[in-house]
């Protein structure tokens, strides 16, 4: 299995957010030990970044049997961060305050047959991750929005994903 690219379909504009999550799924599918991969930092070599980042490269079935050729693979995954979003909370009394920070983001992944371009499953997971400062009436926390926080939102997502994915392939088989 070979990860074809990774889009950033939200509103939330971060350059590495396909490399992110490119590396976060190679990591995840890894972990489960269901499909041998070939590892994203390779894939990055073999391939130009647009086209990882856009999940084009085998969109095309010229495309998909070059790179079918050059990995020699059965099976392509793909996806897309389709929602990523912040929220800012405060509770605000006389003897105290609380600030809390939420990131979620939305994850879709797709399987396709590396020969046919039949796409074999697809799925969606969701992640949330939550950062709270507080502080008393003699002082507190100070904080600000932690991007780790949406690494840990996107990890969430994908794994649930992935746990989708494999299952319906699991079905389809």
């Amino acid at each position: 299995m070979a990860v074809a690219g990774f889009d950033n379909k939200s509103t939330y504009a971060a350059d590495r957010l396909w490399d992110t999550a490119g590396q976060i799924l190679v990591t995840r599918i890894i972990k489960k030990g269901y499909f041998k991969v070939v590892e994203w930092q390779r894939m990055k070599d073999l391939f130009e970044w647009d086209v990882l980042s856009t999940a084009t490269l085998v969109e095309r079935p010229e495309q998909r049997n070059k790179a079918n050729k050059i990995l020699l693979c059965d099976l392509f995954v793909g996806g897309s961060v389709t929602f990523f979003d912040v929220r800012q909370s405060a509770k605000v009394s006389a003897l105290s305050k609380v600030k809390n920070f939420e990131t979620t983001v939305r994850v879709d992944l797709w399987l396709q047959d590396a020969q046919t371009g039949e796409y074999l499953a697809a799925s969606a997971g969701q992640g949330r991750a939550s950062q709270e400062f507080k502080g008393g009436f003699s002082g507190g926390q100070v904080g600000s929005w932690d991007p780790a926080s949406a690494d840990q939102a996107l990890d969430l997502a994908i794994e649930e994903a992935l746990n989708l994915l494999i299952a319906r392939y699991d079905q389809q088989k």
